[in-house]
Order: C-alpha cells, then sequence, then structure tokens
C-alpha cells in the first residue's frame, strides 16, 4: 500500500497503531527553516487522545523524536539542514487482546473487510493496523511543520467543524484572520461560535449512549495565498519543474538551451563536405510527423528518417534484368549533381 503524499514536498507515513512506533518522513524540506518545538507539540496535542470523553480512551504522549533532516543547537531549536527529515512517534499504551475478535468479525464503516481482501491472513489489524487513525499523529508532525512555515511567509490556515449530526455552527467570514483561528483552536470542539460546541458534546454523548455514531463536516479556510498556483486535477507543474522534466525526458543538461526536437538542428544545418556539393537532409513539417507510429511511439521524440533533397530516380526495374534511363526534370537535376561531383 503506497503511503505516499505529495510531489515537490514528498511526505510518507509508516507504522501501525499497535506496532513500536509511527513515523514520517519529508522530502523537500528547504534548509534553514526553523522548527518551533512547543508550537509543534501545541498543535499535536490537539490530535493526542485520552485528552477528552469524545476520543479514544488510548493515552499516548505524541512526543516526536526527530531522527534526520534537523540540527540541534544548545538551547534545544531545530532548523533544517536540507536532507529529508524522519520522525517517530513512540507506541506506548496498545492492548492489542481488545481487537481480537477483528480478525474474525469486520467492523462496519472501518478498513478491517478491505484489508483482508487486499492482504489476506498477512493483515495486522491490531487497533485498525496501517488503517488506524493513530497514522494521523505522524501526518500532524508533517502538518505542523508546513504550517510554520506558510505563516513566515504570510499564509494562514484554519479550521472548524461546521456540522455535527443536526448541531450547526457559523460559516467562516469571508476573510478570517489570524485572531479568529485561534480563538476557534481554544475549544474542543474546534467551532467559531461557544454554544455551538456545547451542543456538538451533547450530540456525541447522546449517540454514544445509544451504541451509535454522528457524522460531521470540517470547514476549512486559507488566507494569504499567492494566486496562479496549481492547475486542474492536480497536473498542473510550475514553469521551472517543467522545463528541467522536460530537459530529462530528452537527454540535455539543465544548462543546455531548451530544444523542442534534439538532433533536428544538428542534421538541419550540417556543414558541407569540402569538394561535393551541398546537399542537406530535410525533415518533413506536415501534421504527419507528429502523429504517433503504430507502436505507440512519439513523432516529437522519434523523428523520421531524414529524406535526401536530391533523390535518384533512375534504377534497375524489378524483374527487368536491365537499367532503365530516367527523363523529365529529376533525371536532368540528377545529372547537375553528377556534374558538380
Amino acid at each position: 500500500m503506497s503511503s505516499n503524499i505529495g510531489n515537490a514536498l514528498n511526505i510518507s507515513v509508516f507504522g501501525q497503531s499497535h506496532g513500536k512506533a509511527i513515523g514520517v518522513t519529508i522530502d523537500g524540506l528547504p534548509a534553514g527553516e526553523h522548527i518551533d518545538v512547543n508550537e509543534l507539540q501545541a498543535f499535536l496535542d490537539r490530535r493526542r487522545p485520552g485528552t477528552s470523553e469524545l476520543t479514544t480512551a488510548r493515552n499516548e504522549t505524541d512526543c516526536p523524536d526527530f531522527l534526520a533532516g534537523v540540527t540541534e543547537d544548545e538551547d534545544g531549536n531545530l532548523t533544517t539542514c536540507g536532507f529529508p527529515l524522519a520522525a517517530v512517534i513512540k507506541n506506548k499504551d496498545q492492548h492489542s487482546s481488545d481487537y481480537s475478535e477483528l480478525l474474525t468479525k469486520p467492523r462496519p464503516s472501518h478498513a478491517d473487510y478491505t484489508a483482508f481482501l487486499k492482504y489476506g491472513e498477512a493483515r495486522d489489524m491490531r487497533g485498525g493496523g496501517h488503517f488506524s487513525g493513530r497514522l494521523t499523529a505522524p501526518l500532524c508532525v508533517a502538518g505542523g511543520i508546513c504550517l510554520q512555515m506558510l505563516e513566515r511567509r504570510g499564509i494562514l490556515i484554519g479550521a472548524h467543524l461546521e456540522r455535527v449530526g443536526e448541531v450547526q455552527d457559523e460559516p467562516f467570514p469571508l476573510y478570517p484572520d489570524k485572531a479568529l483561528f485561534e480563538d476557534i483552536r481554544s475549544r474542543n470542539p474546534a467551532t467559531i461560535d461557544p454554544s455551538a460546541s456545547l451542543k456538538m458534546i451533547d450530540e456525541i454523548t447522546n449517540a454514544k449512549f445509544d451504541n451509535d455514531s454522528v457524522g460531521g463536516i470540517v470547514e476549512c479556510a486559507v488566507t494569504g495565498f499567492p494566486a496562479g498556483v496549481g492547475g486542474p486535477c492536480g497536473t498542473a507543474r510550475f514553469p521551472e519543474q517543467r522545463r528541467v522534466h522536460r530537459r530529462r525526458r530528452h537527454g540535455q543538461d539543465r544548462d543546455e538551451p531548451l530544444r523542442r526536437h534534439p538532433g533536428r538542428h544538428l542534421q538541419r544545418h550540417a556543414p558541407p563536405v569540402p569538394g561535393r556539393c551541398e546537399t542537406h537532409t530535410v525533415h518533413r513539417q506536415n501534421p504527419e510527423d507528429r502523429r504517433p507510429r503504430d507502436h505507440g511511439g512519439d513523432r516529437t521524440l522519434h523523428p523520421r528518417a531524414p529524406r535526401p533533397l536530391h533523390r535518384r530516380t533512375g534504377g534497375p526495374r524489378r524483374g527487368s534484368g536491365r537499367r532503365h534511363r530516367a527523363h523529365g526534370p529529376s533525371a536532368e537535376r540528377e545529372q547537375t549533381v553528377r556534374t558538380i561531383l
């Protein structure tokens, strides 16, 4: 199962819910970015289990241990060094015996049955295994670091519970500010209206007493984000990334001027050979050149073989056994070339 997210910034999570540890690797972080450990831990504590009656009873500290990708000074401050960052969180309060029945009784609305179909008897479903909500802890490590980097660049991100069951919270205003985001984070559940938070607690508690559950909606807002970033369907690249990608695809060096058809300019502008007539090979520049070949190749990467400008029209006819002399303009052109040679 692939657990990688992102291209320019690649994030990969690993571990299982009841394993020894869970963790994350982040590849692509720029060097010299400061990481406020206290702010990151406060962000993780909002997700940490065992802090509320609304969460799981499992009690974990969720203190990340950074293994690589950062340097630490005498005061304990961390700074990225440009290499892939790796952090692990130890699991301390797991009770695997509580999940012994999952091998034969998959839970509804979970990944138990899907994991059985995909991995068979080799799956590790203790606590949900790799499908557990426990794996959101390393994702919060990556998200907390990115939040600090974005805030230094004037980009703020906030979210709140817009709805839980039948309880509705106020929507975000058109221009939310940092003070509103901080006020939302001070409440649990995170809502804009304080009264809505209390009503949501009652809604969740009543469903818990009925051995039921309720769904919800999360609204997220981003401010200060520059325009023109991204593209439809997530396939767009930054201009520099597109140029480098095309150079690598064509086997060109990064500092070499980009050419759409490598090698063609050498054939089209080849210097004449001394003592011979100046004949150049040319390529057909019609739409047929850009149509893919039958075997699926690309004509822009595999152009047609060069066709000489002066072609010989005479030659032995098949099955005749004798040579025929060509007549007309083509024969005169051929005779002129032979005279020059």
